[in-house]
């Protein structure tokens, strides 16, 4: 392994591994250069709101969130569109929430 966490092969697989089609695997890049992390000596997270903004785009994309959520706290979420009315064109992808303390993305109002 190299340092920057590559593995070479010097030759090919003698017996590649093969399964039925319902044996799949995802698999993902989960770091990204922006990263929000809540406080770690904390057992309430953060949390991310778009608040009010009728027809204004958002794009919210390559984000990293740690520990956000809170749970039993209402709206109290990750990622948390609230009472936009009108988000068409708005852009959420390619974001990882790790260690969610409330559910992912909502989207209401």
């Amino acid at each position: 392994m190299t340092a920057e966490g590559k593995i070479s092969l010097a030759s090919p697989l003698a017996n590649p591994m093969s399964g039925p089609d319902d044996f799949t695997v995802e698999v993902a890049l989960l770091s990204r250069r922006i990263v929000l992390e809540a406080s770690s000596d904390s057992s309430i997270g953060g949390h991310f709101i778009v608040l009010h903004t009728p027809d204004v785009i958002q794009t919210i994309r390559g984000v990293q969130i740690k520990g956000f959520g809170q749970q039993g706290n209402l709206g109290r979420y990750p990622i948390h569109f609230h009472m936009c009315d009108n988000v068409d064109g708005s852009v959420v992808s390619h974001n990882v929430i790790l260690n969610s303390n409330q559910r992912c993305l909502v989207v209401h109002g």
